[in-house]
């Protein structure tokens, strides 16, 4: 895992047109949260409210989940709670229906998101773990998050499902994978380029 503590803590994990998604996609981790610190918290994603593009995954200061899918957004119903490892997975299926969910611990949320346009890449933030792209000193996560993975054009859960209990592997259009060292915050099995570690993430 990564341990980020909210201040100036975060990965940067490149700008590439593999997280622009299309359609189907699947972009997951197992999230720990120590602290509900800042609204609006990156988990993880690519997305910045300038440009009007990307996806992401948020956290609320309640602890309340927020998904945001080409700039249509929305709060979850469920939270997380504090210190306890959650697998968290935002999914886009439906062959062009743009049917978006959010699955907590394998289950899927009631709330529900339409998008079916390209998310698009962002012209000047990189995909950020522990950030909100853009906003990277305002919106940390505090805690830890392992096992990040983002899958362009498959829908790898379409129902309730059992979270995985080992280490993600690279399945077919994995487009980045990392968070899994235990020796290195910038490690990762597939990534389109370099990860740079802010402040004092770091592994664990």
């Amino acid at each position: 895992a990564v341990t980020f503590d909210g201040d100036s803590d975060y990965l940067k994990v490149g700008n590439s047109s593999g997280y622009d998604m299309d359609g189907d996609f699947t972009a997951e981790a197992w999230v720990y949260p120590t602290a509900f610190t800042n609204d609006y918290a990156g988990i993880f994603g690519f997305s910045h409210d300038s440009d009007s593009a990307g996806w992401n995954v948020l956290l609320r200061s309640s602890g309340r989940l927020h998904m945001n899918v080409d700039m249509t957004y929305t709060d979850v119903t469920n939270s997380l709670r504090l210190n306890k490892w959650t697998h968290v997975a935002l999914v886009r299926s439906g062959s062009g229906s743009g049917n978006c969910k959010l699955y907590i611990d394998g289950v899927a949320d009631a709330t529900t998101i339409t998008e079916t346009d390209s998310t698009g890449v962002p012209s000047s933030d990189q995909c950020a773990i522990g950030t909100y792209p853009g906003m990277e000193t305002s919106r940390e996560f505090t805690g830890f998050i392992s096992n990040a993975r983002v899958i362009k054009g498959t829908a790898l859960y379409t129902a309730n499902f059992t979270p995985p209990t080992r280490a993600l592997t690279n399945v077919t259009n994995t487009k980045l994978l990392c968070c899994q060292s235990p020796t290195s915050a910038t490690a990762a099995a597939v990534t389109p380029g370099s990860i740079t570690a802010n402040g004092d993430a770091a592994a664990t």
